[in-house]
């Protein structure tokens, strides 16, 4: 049978089940940090382009509005307040929605992971879950940062690599076949202890949580370029010249000296 387990790893410690659980705990939070980083990006980008497109034309800012995404938006924009409120609800309503929602639009989004660990007699190895790439990339990077935790991957349908000795090798496939039983190889939660990394209940919607202590806003070519492509969806005659009078318009923006201290993206 052919066995491919990519998302394994394994603790350099044989924890206690107490250790194991503190440990945990630890990685859970230092997950959680990262994730929320991740998000806050995401949402002040929103806001910097939302603010961008209501101080180029307020028509087109209304007309950006997604009908079908009104939870808890504000219908009658009054003021760049009521921009910024708007923005940070679109992203926590995108990022909350391709959590609870498997097969959504833009599931590369999804948060939702989890690891499932396999106690044997001599160590602790685990397999990493998650749904969207993006914290799928996050974490991995994250657990190989760890001073006790090291890949621990097995196949059987190619070569073994390199670093590896046959003896290595086949004490993984030994480790792999007693972690995951032939009759619960397909579902490793039948197998291990499941731990979720992360919660919707984590995404923060006010914008003191997102734009509290120094941010990393969007640079103003960035800023620029993504104002010129969404202003050319509506008219494509604009041309490349048209841009320099947006990067103009948005360095004048007055509706973004509020929003944190603000720190320049290199």
């Amino acid at each position: 049978m052919s066995i491919k387990i990519y998302n394994g790893y394994r603790f350099k410690s044989c924890y206690s089940l107490n250790e194991l659980d503190n440990r945990v705990k630890f990685l859970r939070k230092k997950v959680k940090d990262i994730l929320l980083a991740e998000y806050r990006e995401w949402a002040i980008k929103k806001v910097y382009k939302d603010l961008d497109i209501y101080w180029f034309d307020k028509n087109t800012y209304i007309q950006s509005m997604n009908p079908e995404k009104k939870v808890y938006m504000i219908d009658e924009v009054k003021g760049p307040e009521d921009v910024m409120v708007n923005a940070l609800w679109t992203i926590y309503n995108l990022f909350d929605e391709v959590f609870e929602r498997e097969a959504a639009l833009h599931s590369f989004l999804s948060f939702h992971s989890q690891i499932v660990l396999y106690p044997l007699s001599d160590k602790i190895i685990f397999q990493l879950f998650s749904k969207g790439s993006l914290a799928d990339n996050l974490i991995r990077k994250c657990l190989l940062e760890e001073d006790d935790i090291e890949e621990y991957c097995y196949w059987n349908n190619t070569d073994i690599p390199d670093e590896l000795t046959e003896e290595e090798w086949a004490l993984r496939a030994l480790d792999w076949e007693l972690a995951l039983p032939i009759e619960t190889v397909s579902i490793p939660s039948m197998s291990g202890f499941t731990v979720d990394l992360f919660s919707n209940y984590f995404f923060p919607i006010s914008s003191t949580d997102i734009f509290k202590g120094d941010i990393v806003k969007p640079s103003v070519e960035d800023r620029t370029k993504s104002l010129f492509e969404y202003i050319k969806k509506n008219d494509e005659k604009l041309s490349d010249s048209f841009k320099e009078e947006l990067r103009q318009k948005i360095e004048s923006n007055p509706y973004l000296e509020k929003l944190g201290r603000k720190k320049d993206k290199r």
